[in-house]
């Protein structure tokens, strides 16, 4: 579990509603898209509001979550077969669980696919009394909306509750912000086909300080603290500020759809 924050926190920065149903969360996209720090926010504001979420890192390149959290599931091997098994291995123990799950996957893996191919995954998990989230990343570049594409074709992997996220970080510096995305990516037809449908466009604010709290493998709210509990130097007053700031924005850019989130 996340390390504690002593201090109650704000109630503009965390929502506090208990889902209905357990949520099995897949981030999507391509590599250094915000898939990890979309994970991480999940994860620390569910356990900030009392709830408790299964935490599992497949990334086969860069796994970092068990830096964060505590009782991280991650494959033993990372190859294809192994990895399946261990998907599946923690699919089921959590739908027996009744437990909420966020799977954090490499960019371009493509277990989510092969799963949906071989075992009509949205049907399955949605019989079992789970509610699935796809949660897609995608940065203002035409070659973000591949995967997207290929798991919406025929309605592969295209669970009702569908995220496309904007990712602010994402934008090139000398691209004007305001214009980033209108100018790329949002008027392609994926993204008009998987709208239409019944998905939900959010615009994820960027953490101009995300840098430092991952050199120092600080949580999110840990930072709000006075004194971070990693024997590390406090964060500065400014710092701390920009992430309370970002916080409460991001509560606002998934307020209509927080009730996805687990």
């Amino acid at each position: 579990m996340a390390k504690n924050v002593t201090e109650e926190p704000d109630h503009t920065i965390v929502a506090r509603s208990m889902p209905e149903k357990p949520r099995v969360v897949f981030p999507l996209g391509r590599g250094n898209r915000g898939k990890t720090l979309l994970t991480r926010w999940m994860i620390e504001r569910a356990f900030v509001a009392g709830r408790d979420v299964g935490i599992a890192d497949a990334d086969r390149t860069n796994s970092s979550l068990s830096s964060y959290f505590k009782n991280v599931l991650s494959p033993q091997s990372a190859d294809d077969a192994s990895v399946m098994e261990w998907f599946e291995d923690i699919l089921d123990k959590h739908i027996t669980d009744q437990r909420s799950l966020v799977i954090d996957f490499g960019g371009g893996d493509l277990t989510v696919k092969k799963a949906s191919l071989e075992l009509e995954l949205v049907d399955m998990l949605e019989r079992e009394g789970i509610d699935l989230v796809a949660a897609h990343l995608i940065g203002p570049d035409p070659d973000d909306l591949a995967y997207l594409a290929t798991v919406e074709e025929n309605e592969l992997f295209a669970p009702t509750r569908t995220l496309l996220i904007f990712n602010e970080y994402c934008i090139p510096k000398a691209m004007p912000r305001d214009e980033a995305f209108i100018r790329t990516v949002r008027n392609h037809k994926i993204i008009e086909k998987t709208l239409d449908r019944g998905a939900r466009l959010v615009i994820m604010p960027a953490l101009p300080v995300v840098h430092e709290l991952d050199r120092r493998r600080i949580g999110f709210f840990e930072a709000l603290a006075e004194k971070s509990d990693s024997g590390h130097t406090p964060l500065s007053r400014f710092t701390r500020q920009r992430v309370m700031l970002w916080l409460r924005d991001m509560e606002s850019a998934f307020a209509e759809v927080n009730h996805w989130l687990p």
